[in-house]
């Protein structure tokens, strides 16, 4: 499965985990824009440019290794590679795992002074909904657009399909099918799928705040 998101579904999904929970309580839910512009279909986020607009800055360099997402109020590392290389699933954990240890990711520094000088030790592996939240479906490589917007290191010439992150939402796969799926995100061009935990190797970021 390889899907573009371009359907208003995921806008929802987004909405119910990352709005503030006092919006909840009102009477309508006001669901962020997506940042599409191109239609590809009546009635998409393309064509209906609908939602709450972006905050500007969207995002705030924090000028101590993370960087901060003022629509969701996410806090990311801004090194989006800090790890300097691909894996499997089971992997992600145990890299933010060292992360929240020693501040280093696959014994690489993650320049992270956030917590008094030192590194924080909440950050965990993001899950698929977070991931999309840093999409802005405007931009023909969204990767290379966020490296200009505080973040570093952003994959996005390694080769199309080949740029993706893990996240951390397993994926249910077929009756009768014994492999471990977890969602994936295309951060060039935003395709979200679902692929083998064990065999395929994909990048790793890490974020804090906001619950799971």
């Amino acid at each position: 499965m390889n899907l573009r998101i371009r359907m208003l579904f995921p806008i929802v999904s987004l909405a119910v985990l990352l709005l503030a929970s006092p919006l909840w309580a009102q009477d309508s839910i006001q669901l962020p824009a997506t940042g599409q512009t191109q239609s590809y279909t009546t009635g998409d986020d393309g064509a209906l440019q609908k939602g709450v607009a972006w905050p500007s800055p969207r995002f705030t360099d924090n000028l101590n290794g993370t960087v901060t997402d003022n629509l969701t109020n996410r806090i990311w590392l801004k090194n989006g590679n800090c790890a300097q290389s691909t894996g499997d699933w089971p992997t992600a954990f145990t890299y933010v795992n060292e992360l929240n240890t020693s501040g280093t990711m696959n014994g690489n520094n993650c320049n992270d002074t956030s917590n008094g000088g030192s590194h924080q030790t909440d950050w965990r592996v993001p899950n698929v909904l977070e991931l999309v939240s840093l999409l802005d479906l405007s931009q023909p490589n969204i990767g290379q657009w966020l490296n200009t917007r505080g973040f570093t290191n952003v994959p996005y010439n390694v080769g199309g399909f080949v740029e993706r992150y893990w996240s951390s939402t397993t994926y249910q796969t077929d009756a009768g099918d014994d492999r471990e799926h977890a969602w994936t995100v295309q951060i060039t061009e935003g395709r979200i799928r679902h692929e083998d935990k064990a065999s395929t190797s994909r990048y790793y970021w890490a974020v804090r705040g906001g619950g799971q």
